[in-house]
């Protein structure tokens, strides 16, 4: 007798020793046990789960394999898998292990490609000389419908009713999370670890790996770790800073060099180098062990070790650059180019605003007076659910803390009109510029924007100073003073000149004085022209004006220049420049 063919295959493509299933069109090597496992979603089952399985039909699935784990086959082998009853013509099967129709009765969450008769809803006729059984939807409240069984004989109901006591509710499956948090806590006490790993990325997506893996996962040993692990993420990192530094003959790097002091008063210098590819960590010294060791001659000493035809640009902090204006640099490759940290600049430019414009100090003052006041006492931090009504409340009387000289001044501060308007006028005020930082402090090459960013803040400051000059005379004059001395370099105007997506709108063009400042200064430090030459220098120049004034014959310009411009005897074209500007 031909044995009849497992009705989950109606969720799945059989194609001989693999199967695709219909409901996230995934494939996978296996059987009709793959597909079964694949659906009810199981860990550790050596298959992928579905993320997109019917709740009924991964139930139905889930019923299935546990019922084979809990009823062992030489036992249940006297049933059929199935028993299959006749419903206007049509055979439903049933499986006798469960007491659970095979098939879903919602349309909702069929299969696309299942035969319409499958979410026809089902009933089981009973022969008079049989018994009628029935699930108890409290003892088996997983089931959607409790449907009747026809059995064969009292060995078999026998089975099935044992089957039906010992079935367990889906409801113990669910995981006591507070119980896992309390494991999870207890082993970052018990070993020191820091709390703040809970947020660190790698640890959650160890936790992740772990939970999809199942609860057979076993850790590897100390032995493991400490060999073979190690060996693998030593090689892996190797590779990684080896692909990055081999795309530095192709697109450069800007070495960003940072001296800082540790929570201990120590001080260190370090270099990093950053290029499209990603970044790599360098060196780093103890400047109290490295007695001697000028900070300029290991930047120097980086650069030979590099190749300063592969170094773009150097960012130095204002420690560095204050300390040491990183001259010999300069002195000895002049087409590398310096700047300043432009985040570390407009932090800069933000302590001015607070120090010297007085009614922005005031307003942080009394802002910053009320959350102290607030994260001091938990308890009103608690119940503060509306600021400006929290303090008329019958809470905030009855409290203790409500009571002091300093509880009456954060009332009448927070009842004050003039808190929140002032409040609200130096968000306005200051929004563009925290823009800026977040443009600075994000990832990414950030040259070719940040002169255009920062003539909207120098736009929209003016505008202000028009409307109110007490007020923002100040604050523009500290803007222009750290814009020029400690934010913005020459070549930051060549990139937004170079940047096509400015240049096309029309907010940069070449007749704009510090546009023409930086090309110049791209031509003169960056690029070396040969004698014969100097006539086509001149065109040249030409051609960037008519492509300030007709962005749309960007190629053309380029082919015609490209012959002419060269950086260390190497021909450089123009769209060549555009990456070496293209920097942090």
């Amino acid at each position: 007798m031909m044995r009849q063919r497992d009705p989950f295959w109606e969720y799945a493509e059989d194609f001989k020793g693999r199967f695709v299933c219909k409901f996230c069109q995934k494939n996978y090597p296996g059987g009709i046990a793959r597909v079964k496992s694949h659906l009810s979603k199981l860990p550790g089952r050596d298959v992928a789960m579905c993320t997109k399985v019917p709740h009924d039909v991964h139930t139905l699935a889930l019923d299935d394999i546990r019922s084979k784990e809990e009823y062992p086959y030489k036992r249940r082998r006297g049933l059929s898998s199935f028993t299959y009853i006749e419903e206007n013509g049509v055979k439903i099967p049933v499986s006798p292990l469960t007491v659970s129709p095979l098939r879903p009765t919602s349309p909702t969450t069929s299969c696309p490609d299942s035969p319409p008769r499958l979410h026809q809803a089902t009933s089981l006729a009973v022969s008079s000389t049989q018994r009628l059984h029935q699930a108890t939807p409290l003892i088996t409240p997983r089931f959607h419908q409790a449907t009747p069984l026809a059995v064969s004989s009292k060995q078999d109901e026998e089975a099935v009713d044992k089957m039906v006591k010992d079935e367990k509710p889906v409801i113990k499956m669910i995981k006591d999370k507070e119980s896992v948090d309390k494991m999870v806590a207890q082993a970052f006490m018990m070993n020191g670890i820091n709390i703040n790993v809970v947020q660190s990325p790698s640890f959650i997506s160890m936790i992740k790996a772990i939970a999809e893996y199942g609860s057979g996962y076993s850790l590897p040993s100390c032995a493991t770790l400490s060999t073979k692990l190690l060996r693998d993420a030593r090689t892996e990192v190797s590779e990684y800073v080896s692909a990055i530094k081999a795309s530095w003959s192709l697109t450069g790097c800007t070495l960003m060099s940072d001296i800082w002091t540790d929570a201990k008063s120590c001080s260190f210098f370090s270099l990093i180098a950053y290029s499209p590819k990603g970044a790599v960590f360098l060196k780093s010294y103890d400047r109290a062990d490295s007695v001697g060791d000028d900070p300029e001659d290991i930047l120097l000493s980086t650069i030979d070790e590099i190749g300063s035809e592969n170094v773009v640009q150097v960012i130095v902090n204002r420690v560095s650059y204050e300390e040491y204006g990183m001259d010999l640099v300069a002195e000895r490759y002049p087409q590398i180019y310096r700047t300043k940290c432009a985040s570390d600049g407009i932090q800069l430019l933000l302590e001015d605003i607070y120090k010297k414009v007085e009614w922005i100090q005031l307003a942080f003052d009394d802002a910053k007076l009320i959350v102290d006041y607030l994260c001091k006492y938990p308890l009103v931090l608690k119940s503060m659910q509306f600021t400006s009504r929290i303090v008329a409340s019958p809470e905030w009387s009855s409290m203790n803390e409500s009571k002091t000289s300093k509880a009456n001044n954060i009332v009448q501060m927070i009842q004050s009109l003039d808190f929140w308007s002032q409040g609200k006028e130096v968000i306005s005020a200051l929004e563009p510029l925290i823009s800026v930082l977040r443009l600075v402090e994000g990832e990414g090459s950030t040259a070719g924007y940040l002169y255009e960013a920062l003539e909207r803040v120098r736009v929209e400051l003016k505008q202000r100073r028009s409307a109110d000059a007490s007020k923002y005379s100040k604050l523009l004059k500290l803007f222009d003073s750290r814009r020029e001395g400690d934010i913005i370099h020459k070549i930051h105007a060549a990139a937004a000149f170079l940047n096509p997506s400015l240049m096309y709108d029309g907010k940069i063009k070449y007749e704009q004085p510090d546009i023409r400042d930086g090309m110049n200064y791209v031509v003169e430090h960056m690029m070396m022209v040969s004698y014969r030459d100097l006539e086509m220098q001149d065109k040249h120049a030409i051609n960037l004006e008519k492509l300030g004034e007709h962005p749309e014959d960007i190629n053309g310009s380029r082919r015609k220049s490209e012959s002419i411009i060269h950086i260390n005897g190497d021909t450089l074209k123009l769209n060549e420049v555009v990456d070496l500007v293209s920097s942090p």
